[in-house]
This record gives C-alpha cells, sequence and structure tokens, in this order.
C-alpha cells in the first residue's frame, strides 16, 4: 500500500504537468495573436488611400548633413556629405573628403543633372534620363523617383500604379519600370526593375526629426554591377526662406570648363570615379 505521502507527490506532479501544459497552450496562443496584430497593423491593402495621405505630406526644403559610402567591385569609398534637398523637385550634394576638400558637387532637376570635379574644374550639363542618371549614380531611375529616393520617402508614388497588394506593401508599375515596395512600420525596402537593370533601396534606423519619422541609414544596391551606396544622416536642418531660383545650380569656378558625359562615361558611374 503506497503511502499518503507518495499519493501526494503523484498528484502534485500531475498538478504541475497540467498546468506547464495549460501555461504553454496559453503563450503560444497570445504569441499567434500578437503575430496577428502586427500582421493586421502593417498590412497595406488601400494604395490610393496611401498616395493621398503621402502627396499631403508637403515637401520642405532643407539642409541635410552626415556620412557617404559608395563600394563597386570591391573597392570602397568613405567621405562626408552636404546636402540641399528639395523634395521630388531638386537637389545639390557636395561630396567632401576626410579633410572637408571638395570631391564632387552634383545638382540634379527633374530636366537637368550637372556634376562638377572642382580639381579639374571641368563639369557636365545633361538632360536627366535614366541613362544619363545610371552613368553618374551607376542605376538607372527616373528623375522625379530620385530626387523622392534620396529624401527618403520612396518612390514618386502618384506615377505608379499598383498591380498587386501585398500582406507588407504592394508590387507597383510605371509604364516599363516594375517595383515592390514593402513596409514594416515605415518604408523599408524598394526593388526597382527597368529595362536598364534593376536596383533596390533600403531604409533603416528611423528617427523624428523635424516632426517626421525619418530614415537616418538610405541604401542603394546595385546586385549585377556591385554597387552600393549609403547616405548616412546626422542632421536635418528645415529652411524657412522661400528658395532662389539658382539655389540648387552648380556654383562653377570662372576658369571651369563644360565636357560632354560621352567623352568621359566609360561604363564605371561617375560618382565613383
Amino acid at each position: 500500500m503506497k503511502s499518503t505521502h507518495s499519493l501526494f507527490r503523484r498528484k502534485l506532479k500531475i498538478q504541475k504537468a497540467a498546468f506547464a501544459k495549460f501555461f504553454f497552450c496559453l503563450t503560444l496562443t497570445l504569441l499567434q495573436a500578437c503575430s496577428a496584430h502586427r500582421e493586421s497593423a502593417t498590412k497595406f491593402e488601400d494604395y490610393k488611400a496611401f498616395v493621398q495621405d503621402y502627396t499631403k505630406q508637403a515637401p520642405v526644403v532643407a539642409e541635410v548633413y552626415g556620412q557617404y559610402s559608395a563600394e563597386h567591385e570591391g573597392k570602397r569609398i568613405r567621405s562626408n556629405f552636404n546636402l540641399l534637398l528639395e523634395p521630388g523637385k531638386r537637389a545639390y550634394i557636395e561630396i567632401l573628403d576626410p579633410s572637408d576638400r571638395l570631391v564632387h558637387a552634383l545638382s540634379l532637376s527633374q530636366n537637368r543633372i550637372s556634376m562638377l570635379w572642382p580639381a579639374d574644374q571641368t563639369y557636365i550639363d545633361e538632360p536627366a534620363t535614366t541613362q544619363t542618371l545610371k552613368a553618374v549614380l551607376g542605376f538607372p531611375v527616373n528623375p522625379d523617383d530620385a530626387l523622392e529616393l534620396i529624401a527618403g520617402r520612396g518612390l514618386n508614388f502618384s506615377e505608379w500604379q499598383e498591380s498587386k497588394a501585398l500582406n507588407d506593401g504592394w508590387r507597383l508599375t510605371r509604364g516599363q519600370f516594375a517595383g515592390k515596395v514593402t513596409t514594416k512600420q515605415n518604408l523599408s525596402k524598394i526593388e526597382t526593375v527597368t529595362p536598364g537593370g534593376s536596383f533596390d533601396t533600403f531604409y533603416d534606423r528611423y528617427q523624428l526629426m523635424d516632426n517626421q519619422s525619418r530614415p537616418t541609414r538610405i541604401r542603394f544596391e546595385v546586385p549585377d554591377r556591385k554597387i552600393s551606396l549609403e547616405l548616412r544622416i546626422d542632421k536635418y536642418v528645415p529652411r524657412a526662406e522661400e528658395p532662389s531660383p539658382d539655389l540648387f545650380d552648380l556654383k562653377l569656378p570662372e576658369k571651369s570648363r563644360k565636357i560632354a558625359l560621352n567623352e568621359i562615361y566609360k561604363g564605371k558611374p561617375l560618382l565613383l570615379d
């Protein structure tokens, strides 16, 4: 005959096992509920509403400062950058070496792209097309999209049409271009496919700047060409005054000389040269 003490211990073990099973089932249920909540929170099905909300955000002229890095076929460049930006419209960027010497200056609008080499006092001034932007930046992109991408705002979404809603974004089209937008509370990845090649844009390390959540790391990757460009933002300063017509133009030296893009472009992106 078993003692009362041994029967009690057996009963206690059964109760513990039952409690452990109950606790496991409860934890699993809560995890599934949280996962479902996260999925529902980040699922964007209404692209039109997203575009309307996106276009309501009035672009503000701003000064942006940070670190710039570029890599091409294993060779890496690290510099600082100063960026003057009117999202979707115009941009002027200076690439500086560690001693703050100007290495490149680049001006971009929806119609023109210009680039200055101060050391040689030479510059280019060309129509802004996907081909000229590929020659300068390393990837083919529409000028208006480029001006939104470097501002951390994604593409010029009003020009893109939804082809399929996803759990975490959308598939989009724009003429011969195709895109896939991935969101994780904020825009996180944009895959762009064009007749001239494909590239990916990554946004992360969001911070509150000028009362808006903005990515402080923007990275472009062109896997087929082994190219990557990255901007790490340290400071974002809105400008209150109205921009002058020439604010985003190149500041050309007195003896500067204009050259044609086809004279110097040999396949390597000019910004990496």
